[in-house]
């Protein structure tokens, strides 16, 4: 799956989930988008990190223990992080990685 971008809110002290299929690149053929065919993840695991910039070494957040796979052979996984995780937050905005 190639790399996106996209951008995300999270309310302070809230639940924030959120759920992905994990794909193979979508397919164009004269002009019509198909997306790709789901990539089976049973046995993935995945890490989040959250940053205040790209350039910056340390972590805000580690959010690698909230991953859960709820379709594996569909290439379904979902991000569900408690309220407690958020509570803390006094940023506008950071940046994250999933992989």
């Amino acid at each position: 799956m190639p790399a996106a971008r996209y951008n995300i809110v999270v309310e302070q002290g809230a639940n924030f989930i959120l759920s992905y299929i994990y794909r193979e690149e979508d397919v164009v053929v004269s002009g019509v988008t198909t997306a790709g065919d789901p990539i089976n993840i049973t046995g993935a695991t995945f890490e989040m990190q959250i940053r205040e910039d790209s350039e910056d070494a340390s972590t805000l957040k580690d959010w690698s223990a909230y991953f859960t796979l709820t379709t594996p052979l569909s290439g379904v996984f979902d991000l569900n992080v408690p309220y407690t995780q958020t509570l803390d937050y006094e940023t506008e905005a950071a940046v994250y990685d999933i992989f």
